[in-house]
């Protein structure tokens, strides 16, 4: 290991000097450090501010560089972000954000949004980011904005950890018609198109991916009898996933339509099933659209109406024997419709209000478990909520901004929720920002967790009552020139009535139950340069602890530290190398134990020509992916769904990538 550990820091030192001191003659498209800076945004206060401004601790991950460093799906770039983490069961992945993951908890405590839109389901609370959304096209955002910590004051129930709001390309931005094709390790192929333009006003932009995965032979000791292919599930990791997503706007109406679909192999006998059973197969959908309409009443008044509707469907198959039922399915649809209307009020030059209403009525809330003797459990429980909030910004003078909102929501089951948010931002220098940030969120008890009760797996727990956060930070931002950003933070965070999953050994099933309390604290810190070439280095130090205040002992699924550097480099006038490295500490399992630590390394080069006069040559962009290039063994721990402990992840991967701008 310790060998390993000291190639690994060598080849991120490689890294980062080739980001550093590599020359090009060419003014790189990668955005300048000043330009990065004054993006605006507007997940954290529902218009357009600059980091500076927003009084959240915020991440943009721009087209550039995921261009650059070759993110082929969300999961992926999400792993390069502060503070974060991925955990992944060859089922789902799941992100950790500041120490705290629980296990098999379908990302309910984070939202996951596209254009403003929420893509969390109403049955398990599940927000998609990994191998269930391969499916979207990645080339095709104009950039990712990603906000910790608590967000219920503006957006209601789930976003407790962090919000991810991905930003899809205009056609204008677009202005081509782009098509790539890609193979990689265990027969993945993709191909992926992105398409825009602009006529008379109308904008139109559309992106789309299909691929699919042959899959691997993995080895799970727990499995080694002859009864069970002595352990090695034979390409049952399989997937098959497609999407496509279209936005058209005139001027100030705007309307998206997103797919997405995934179909694969379970190759981890989750539940006791059959183990190496090619019927093991989960599959989902999501059918998502918006229509926005923004109108300036006045010249200090802007009206914003939304209407969004969201289709789920999910279906998983798990084979038992005969004498335990056979096939074991269980499926779960959502249907939800909503609709939205807020202002923006500038009261005075230093004085902003937002206010607005949201009704959403969840008119399908499914969920069936069969098996051959027929249904076992079965239910549709549809609901609706409304919400009101607020938020208001004073600046008393250019130095200081305050922020103060909240809001109210009337959920299902007569439940109710009023969540704040303050926050001080200070500008002692033009340089400097410090932000003192104080949020609350919450989450509801999901209907898996409320309602579902079956006869194999799980039992219903009516008593379950909803989480709250509480997060305390504090955030400095410092600029040094116009190469270097630096930012730091330090936080806490307090979970009351934690909500898990917990083993029942009288009758064999789990439960969801109120665990009591959590408490979490830490810092992080992150230094970014970019040369006047464009080159850029990005390095990110977090350490955390997340305890529980009944027993004082760590959570499980939480790294105390975690290292993180990416860096890219224009080389030889027409190609680049880039590359990311992460390094974290164990993490407990659910059953007592601690993973190793590991190192992984990710390296890309391409190809990209730019030749003076247009050719046909600059159409042709090629790149050549390695991930986990040291071959590190490691693995993430399970949940208590699995027998395993740890899930083992893929060694090292080679993957091709040729596009081509064909207009």
């Amino acid at each position: 290991m310790d060998r390993i550990l000291r190639s690994g820091w060598v080849a991120i030192l490689m890294m980062v000097a080739s980001g550093v001191f590599g020359q090009s003659d060419i003014d790189s498209d990668l955005l300048s450090l000043d330009s990065i800076l004054n993006i605006k945004i507007s997940t954290a206060s529902k218009y357009d501010q600059t980091i500076s401004e927003a009084p959240a601790s915020v991440t943009i991950v721009t087209k550039e560089e995921i261009a650059r460093l070759g993110y082929n799906d969300l999961s992926e770039l999400l792993n390069q972000v502060r503070d974060f983490y991925l955990s992944y069961d060859r089922e789902f992945h799941y992100l950790g954000v500041r120490g705290f993951s629980r296990p098999t908890d379908y990302n309910n405590r984070i939202s996951v949004m596209v254009n403003g839109t929420q893509l969390s389901e109403n049955v398990f609370g599940s927000a998609p980011l990994g191998s269930d959304f391969w499916g979207f096209n990645l080339s095709a955002v104009e950039r990712v904005e990603v906000l910790r910590g608590p967000s219920s004051a503006l957006y209601g129930s789930s976003p407790m950890l962090c919000i991810i709001n991905i930003i899809t390309m205009s056609g204008h931005a677009l202005e081509k018609v782009q098509v790539s094709a890609e193979a990689g390790s265990f027969g993945k192929y993709q191909g992926s198109v992105a398409a825009g333009t602009e006529y008379q006003g109308l904008d139109i932009a559309f992106s789309g991916r299909i691929g699919s995965v042959d899959g691997q032979d993995l080895y799970f000791a727990e499995y080694d009898d002859s009864s069970s292919n002595f352990g090695v599930a034979h390409h049952r990791d399989w997937s098959k996933f497609a999407g496509a997503n279209l936005s058209l706007s005139y001027k100030g109406l705007q309307f998206q339509s997103l797919y997405t679909y995934r179909a694969a192999g379970i190759p981890t006998s989750p539940f006791g099933a059959n183990f190496n059973d090619p019927l093991a197969r989960n599959s989902d959908r999501y059918q998502v659209n918006q229509l926005k309409y923004t109108r300036s009443l006045k010249p200090n008044l802007i009206l914003t109406t939304r209407l969004h509707s969201l289709l789920f469907r999910y279906e998983g198959r798990f084979p038992y024997s005969a004498a335990d039922g056979g096939l074991f399915q269980n499926i779960s649809r959502t249907g939800v419709l909503g609709a939205e209307a807020r202002v923006q009020w500038d009261i005075a030059d230093n004085s902003r209000l937002v206010a607005g209403t949201e009704v959403v009525h969840h008119f399908n809330a499914y969920y069936s478990a069969s098996d051959r003797n027929g249904n076992i459990a079965e239910a549709n429980s549809p609901f609706s909520t409304y919400s009101f909030f607020a938020q208001s910004e004073y600046q008393p003078f250019r130095a200081l901004c305050l922020t103060a909102g909240g809001r109210f929501d009337h959920l299902y089951l007569g439940r109710k929720a009023l969540t704040p948010r303050l926050a001080i931002n200070y500008y002692p220098f033009k340089s400097t920002t410090l932000k003192l940030l104080y949020g609350e969120a919450f989450r509801s008890p999901n209907i898996y967790e409320y309602n579902y009760q079956d006869d194999v797996t799980a039992k219903s727990n009516s008593n379950l009552v909803a989480e709250r956060i509480k997060t305390t930070e504090l955030v400095v931002m410092q600029t040094i020139g116009n190469r270097i950003y630096i930012s730091a933070s330090g936080f806490r965070n307090k979970m009351l009535n934690l909500i898990d999953q917990v083993y029942d050994t009288t009758d064999g099933r789990t439960q969801h139950q109120n665990v009591g309390l959590a408490n979490g604290l830490g810092s992080s810190l992150e230094a970014n340069y970019r040369s006047s070439k464009g080159n850029m280095v990005q390095i990110s130090y977090a350490v955390q602890k997340v305890k529980s205040e009944s027993t004082g002992e760590l959570l499980t699924n939480s790294p105390m530290q975690i290292v993180k550097a990416m860096a890219y480099a224009r080389i030889l006038k027409h190609f680049g190398i880039s590359g990311t490295a992460g390094y974290q500490t164990g993490r407990k399992t659910v059953q007592g134990n601690m993973t190793s630590p590991f190192l992984l390394i990710d390296l890309q080069l391409s190809f990209e020509p730019e030749f003076g006069q247009a050719t046909t040559l600059n159409r042709f962009r090629i790149f050549l992916k390695c991930r986990n290039l040291l071959g590190t063994a490691y693995g993430y721990p399970a949940g208590l769904d699995h027998l395993q402990d740890l899930i083992p992840q893929d060694g090292r991967t080679i993957n091709l990538k040729l596009q081509m701008d064909l207009f």
